[in-house]
């Protein structure tokens, strides 16, 4: 409908126009809508006639600042009721390819404000046959979440949400079981399923929740209980048959196919060419160090004991049950390849992460979150990245992740003190070094997969708590914690203290 010449709105409106045009600066940050919340004046201080975006209201006769229309584009809120207040954009030509998507290096400025308030873990059982086989994964889940909340001092009735990874379940939702078996039915729960990096993704939710504003306090971690978890059936097309199995998370090629998590670590080491006797190297190191740190009670402070039953005996769990004390180069030498109708498969049982269960977690808040309710801010989440790559090259995840976790941030792998390369096989972190150029005596420091173990979707929380840990021993520093991830993902998070 044409405006009426000489109306209030026509003049306003061609006002505006006419600023827009000649104006060339960016309007006040609150006036744009953003991942971070913008500052605003508390509502106290407001005037009655200012909205709160602090556009004009329909009395004045004035225009907020409106730049010209960029090729990024970018939008203004207003508190105009009728009138659209934003100046047209021209929107960026759809991406069709990561290629074609630049990356741009971003701040950690807003990630600095957010941080770990609270870190536990269970001791780590070995699937089937350990402690854990007769817990359940709504048991650790119950468990590790009130551990947490209760080492970190909160008000269980302060959390906004508790967010948990699972993997390999075939459904459920193990956070809202966790928040409703401790009592708090107020409490909602969110499921996450990145594979391995299932608890790094929703550390870096939660963080980014945070950020945002919308949330203050949250549980974020990962539970995996390998030796209960259920067979899944299902129908064959055209059959009244049941098969078990999972679903795919890739499409399956030759060269790429259900059987891909028992060859990606092979496919990795042919591609940088590691030797059978540099993961085995590394795996025995692994679980010397991992046995050092049991024995100096390193774990002590992060572990979470539990009483668990096992063959109708009921005991206090405390202490990680999958590193091998008995383990020398000559057994790790002695074990037969995964695969031996593979020629030269390089890839055993020694030099390959355990079937572990476990769960982990840590409570995530804001620095003014933490001192609100009286907090020790452990840790700044200060960064976090994840990729897909190539299903056959899996391995190569915790690389990208890592790579692109340092462009973002604008830092270099020597301004790392710590890193934690999750082990899912020894050529990981051995491919990791010797791409990114790390010093392997910053890596791993305390054991990883091929000897404390791998539950998968706790994975990335437990590294996480150590690095944690570790930090604090050290009187603060940074720490990056990264891993490969099952379909060809990989994740990374970075930690300041």
């Amino acid at each position: 409908m044409p405006r009426r010449p000489g109306s209030v709105t026509s003049r306003w409106w061609a006002g505006w126009s006419r600023w827009a045009a000649r104006s060339s600066s960016r309007p006040p940050s609150s006036w744009i809508r953003t991942g971070v919340p913008s500052v605003r004046p508390p509502v106290s201080s407001r005037s009655p006639t200012t909205p709160r975006c602090g556009c004009p209201t329909t009395t004045t006769r004035s225009a907020p600042p409106v730049p010209a229309a960029t090729s990024t584009g970018w939008r203004v809120r207003c508190g105009r009721p009728a009138i659209r207040c934003c100046a047209p954009t021209t929107r960026p030509p759809p991406v069709t390819s990561r290629s074609s998507r630049p990356e741009t290096a971003r701040s950690t400025a807003p990630a600095t404000r957010t941080g770990a308030a609270g870190r536990r873990r269970t001791p780590i059982g070995t699937s089937r046959k350990g402690s854990l086989s007769e817990t359940t994964a709504e048991q650790l889940a119950t468990h590790i979440v009130a551990r947490t909340v209760e080492r970190a001092g909160l008000d269980p009735q302060r959390l906004d949400d508790i967010i948990l990874a699972e993997s390999m379940y075939g459904g459920g939702d193990l956070a809202r079981y966790a928040a409703v078996a401790n009592g708090w039915t107020a409490i909602p729960g969110q499921a996450v399923n990145r594979h391995c990096a299932g608890s790094l993704t929703t550390v870096a939710d939660a963080a980014a929740q945070v950020i945002a504003g919308m949330d203050r306090y949250i549980v974020a971690g990962g539970v995996q209980s390998f030796s209960t978890s259920p067979v899944n059936l299902w129908a064959t097309p055209g059959q009244t048959d049941y098969k078990p199995g999972l679903r795919p998370t890739f499409p399956h090629t030759e060269d790429a196919n259900d059987e891909v998590s028992l060859s990606v670590g092979w496919n990795l080491a042919q591609k940088y060419g590691l030797s059978r006797a540099e993961m085995d190297a590394w795996a025995l190191r692994s679980h010397q160090r991992a046995v050092a740190a049991i024995d100096a009670g390193t774990f002590d402070d992060e572990i979470a004991p539990l009483e668990v039953t096992k063959e109708g005996n009921t005991f206090r769990f405390d202490t990680d049950e999958h590193p091998r004390r008995s383990s020398t180069a000559e057994k790790l030498a002695s074990l037969n390849p995964l695969k031996p109708e593979i020629d030269g498969f390089s890839i055993t049982a020694g030099n390959a992460a355990g079937v572990n269960d476990a769960a982990a977690a840590l409570l995530v808040t804001t620095v003014e979150g933490a001192q609100a309710e009286g907090l020790e801010p452990l840790a700044r989440v200060a960064g976090w990245a994840f990729v897909g790559v190539d299903p056959r090259y899996t391995g190569d995840g915790a690389i990208v992740a890592a790579q692109k976790l340092l462009d973002r941030t604008g830092l270099s792998a020597d301004q790392i003190d710590v890193w934690e390369i999750n082990e899912a096989f020894a050529s990981v972190p051995v491919a990791a070094c010797r791409v990114l150029g790390l010093d392997e005596e910053k890596v791993n420091l305390h054991g990883s997969g091929c000897s404390l173990g791998h539950p998968v979707a706790a994975s990335g929380a437990r590294m996480l708590t150590t690095l944690v840990h570790e930090l604090r021993r050290r009187g603060g520093g940074r720490a990056v914690a990264t891993m490969c991830a099952g379909a060809g993902q990989g994740g990374a998070v970075l930690i300041e203290a």
